[in-house]
C-alpha cells in the first residue's frame, strides 16, 4: 500500500493547529506581540509651545495675553536654536501649560489667598527653569519672561523679581 504523502505536492506543507500561536519568527525591535492587542502612537515631539485654547478662555484677559506674548517668544527663539532637543521643548510646554492653569481664577486687582500665591509662583520657577536650561543665555530669553512677571508682580507680589534677579545672574 502506497503512502497518501507520496501523492501530495513536496512545494507545499500544511500545518493545522489549533489555539493561538504568538511570537513565531518575531524579527526585529518595537514588536507587540498579544491578543486582542491595540497599539496607538502618540507623538510627544512638540515642535511649537502652544497652551490649550479652553485653558487660555478660562484666564482675566491681561493674563491670558501675557501667555500669549510668552508663547509668541517662546516659539521665535526654539525656531532660531538648533541646541533645544525634543525633551526639553516638552518640558517648557508642560510647565508653561501648567503655569496657565494654577493662573486660572486670578484676577489683576484681587490679592490672591496665601498658598494660590505660592503655588503659582513654585510653577512659575518649574517654567523659568525649564526655559533657561534649554534656551541660549540671551537677553531675548529674559526678556520672554517680562510679559508674566509684569501683570502678575502686584498680585504675586515681591517673589518674581528674586526670580527675574536669579535669571540675570546665571546668564553672566
Amino acid at each position: 500500500m502506497e503512502n497518501d504523502s507520496e501523492d501530495t505536492d513536496k512545494s507545499s506543507m500544511n500545518i493545522n493547529a489549533g489555539g493561538n500561536v504568538i511570537g513565531v519568527n518575531v524579527k526585529g525591535n518595537k514588536n507587540i506581540i498579544g491578543e486582542n492587542v491595540n497599539v496607538s502612537h502618540t507623538n510627544k515631539e512638540i515642535k511649537q509651545i502652544s497652551i490649550n485654547q479652553q485653558i487660555i478662555s478660562n484666564l482675566d484677559n491681561d493674563y491670558a495675553k501675557a501667555f500669549n506674548k510668552v508663547t509668541e517668544s517662546l516659539n521665535n527663539q526654539l525656531k532660531e536654536s538648533k541646541d533645544v532637543t525634543p525633551e526639553q521643548v516638552t518640558e517648557i510646554q508642560e510647565s508653561l501649560e501648567d503655569l496657565a492653569k494654577e493662573t486660572e481664577g486670578l484676577t489683576p486687582n484681587q490679592e490672591p489667598p496665601q498658598e494660590k500665591k505660592r503655588n503659582w509662583k513654585e510653577k512659575f520657577k518649574i517654567f523659568a527653569k525649564h526655559a533657561i536650561k534649554a534656551l541660549p543665555k540671551t537677553a531675548a530669553t529674559l526678556a520672554l519672561f517680562h510679559p508674566l512677571t509684569a501683570p502678575f508682580s502686584k498680585n504675586i507680589e515681591e517673589g518674581l523679581q528674586h526670580v527675574v534677579e536669579g535669571m540675570q545672574e546665571a546668564m553672566k
